[in-house]
């Protein structure tokens, strides 16, 4: 559903582990490896009476004189202008493009500026960004700061994305404090971002999907096993398609 398009954002939920990147983060960023321009979001559900709705929410930036309505919220989620959070705000800019925008650079690659800024009620510990799913750059808090901000300029040859993530000692519902940006993204030469290790990944994965519902999954109908199975082999094509 991701590389064919049909999902909106990627849900962050509840499983943030503060200073150590989670599995959660490390499988949106093996989504961004492969060109894919898939947004953050956060959410919970009501699992157990220890968990508070709303621990993880997003958050999304409306256009300027844009009217606060339900379906103007959802096309900014859609336009990626969003971050997920336990109960920070994050900010995130790379040469002035915010959140869900693209820089484009010639095809020699180049220098861009990247800021971001995280605020708390709560303590913060640090700030950091992530570039192709590896950390290049931390500024650690001091004790007691509740703002925090980080500059960094980042020289690149080829295609990627950034995106800033934050976290703090408290501990709320969803975990500690933190919050994490959607990226922005950075074509080279009209190319978008593509590690070759990922892809393989998914593809290897993807062929699992087939294998089991070829040999292992129980249908009613015939036909939605054929679905399935047909909808594995579009998604590996496009993932193809990057690699070439």
């Amino acid at each position: 559903n991701v590389v064919l398009g049909h999902a909106d954002a990627a849900e962050m939920c509840w499983v943030w582990q503060g200073e150590k990147i989670s599995p959660a983060e490390r499988g949106y960023y093996r989504w961004l490896n492969v060109g894919q321009k898939l947004p953050v979001v956060g959410g919970t559900d009501k699992m157990a009476n220890n968990r508070v709705v709303g621990g993880s929410r997003t958050y999304a930036r409306l256009r300027e004189g844009e009217e606060f309505t339900y379906e103007n919220w959802c096309q900014a989620v859609r336009r990626g202008s969003t971050f997920a959070s336990t109960g920070a705000v994050i900010d995130l800019k790379v040469d002035g493009k915010l959140m869900g925008e693209e820089v484009h650079l010639p095809g020699n690659g180049g220098t861009v500026e990247v800021e971001a800024v995280a605020e708390s009620v709560w303590p913060l510990s640090g700030i950091e960004l992530i570039v192709n799913g590896e950390e290049v750059a931390r500024e650690v808090a001091q004790e007691g700061e509740r703002r925090i901000e980080i500059k960094f300029k980042l020289k690149t040859e080829l295609s990627c994305w950034v995106v800033a993530r934050c976290w703090g000692p408290h501990f709320t519902d969803a975990g500690p404090v933190m919050a994490h940006s959607s990226p922005v993204y950075i074509d080279v030469g009209k190319r978008c971002a593509f590690v070759p290790t990922e892809g393989n990944y998914l593809l290897t994965h993807m062929e699992g999907g087939i294998a089991w519902a070829e040999k292992l999954g129980v249908f009613r109908d015939e036909s939605v096993r054929t679905r399935l199975i047909r909808l594995f082999r579009q998604a590996q094509d496009e993932l193809r398609r990057r690699v070439e």
